[in-house]
């Protein structure tokens, strides 16, 4: 059984996904209408799709770091 993380471990996660998300989302903001994109149905859900796959991969590489 796995130990159980403490409350500080929890609290740092949180702020780096906070903190990811963060930065993630006004990139998005700011830098996607600096980019020439056509104005398509298509690049909207790729731009809305990219901050959660994102987090995801990011995430997922996290975890499969600290494994043993």
């Amino acid at each position: 059984m796995a130990p159980t993380p403490s409350p500080a471990s929890i609290l740092a996660f949180l702020v780096k996904v906070f903190g990811l998300s963060l930065g993630l989302s006004l990139l998005i903001k700011y830098g996607g209408p600096r980019l020439p994109l056509p104005a398509t149905s298509g690049v909207a859900l790729a731009m809305v799709l990219a901050l959660p796959l994102t987090m995801t991969a990011v995430l997922s590489w996290q975890r499969w770091r600290q494994r043993p």
